[in-house]
């Protein structure tokens, strides 16, 4: 290989790193991107939480709703017994007594059927309000989730249009590199050095890995004569 083919090699192996180089950050960025599960799930878990409140709100109804319909009917059989005990329709005085022990114990359920219903209805608007907290939070993680979705997917299709973008340059880039050999040379460094196979040289040291380089290999890449490479990381010199 003459001297300038060499540099000509060099020039579009340099232009080949800087497309991969680019290749890598845009894979790098797509591979960090938020794509939303995350969100995904705080969302979910928080749509649980709802609907475990909200299913605590309606037991605590349900009682409510029992309690009131045992009031009624205790209002109901209170009612029967006293009109019973005062309208004289009842005159045996066994039966009398036994009457108004049932009144009592019927007032006394009643008694305690009004204090247990005003707990209720406390802890069932108390309960409302953590339902509608948990809803609202819910709604506010599953709008967080959609958004974050869209971001990505938009961001994404950008990146891989580019990504292919670049693909096609590469392509185009290595069918001018007529050295089958130096470019298979490049893509097995590339492969294993972090996708860069190639380093310009920095004042007098590797501009990728930072080692210093000898004088007499510095010399032969500004000379252009022979291929030189980093003796610490092995990437190809330019």
């Amino acid at each position: 290989m003459t001297m300038t083919q060499l540099q000509d090699t060099l020039a579009l192996l340099f232009e080949l790193q800087t497309i991969d180089s680019q290749i890598l950050r845009f894979k790098r960025t797509q591979a960090a991107m938020d794509n939303g599960s995350e969100a995904a799930k705080r969302a979910q878990s928080l749509r649980a939480a709802y609907t475990e409140q909200n299913a605590i709100m309606h037991r605590l109804s349900g009682d409510l709703k029992d309690s009131e319909l045992k009031l009624q009917s205790i209002e109901s059989k209170l009612k029967t017994n006293q009109q019973r005990l005062y309208q004289g329709t009842v005159s045996n005085p066994k039966e009398l007594v036994n009457i108004e022990k049932e009144i009592g114990s019927l007032q006394r359920q009643r008694s305690e059927l009004d204090e247990r219903i005003l707990e209720l209805m406390d802890e069932v608007e108390e309960q409302r309000r953590v339902v509608q907290c948990a809803d609202a939070e819910a709604q506010l993680a599953e709008t967080h989730h959609r958004t974050t979705v869209s971001e990505w997917q938009a961001n994404f299709e950008s990146t891989k249009q580019n990504l292919a973008s670049l693909d096609a340059k590469r392509a185009g880039v290595v069918a001018s590199i007529t050295d089958a050999g130096l470019l298979k040379r490049y893509e097995a460094i590339r492969a294993k050095s972090s996708g860069i196979g190639l380093a310009k040289i920095n004042g007098n040291a590797c501009g990728v890995c930072g080692m210093t380089l000898p004088s007499n290999t510095v010399q032969g890449v500004r000379e252009g004569v022979e291929l030189q490479t980093c003796e610490n990381c092995g990437r190809i010199l330019t």
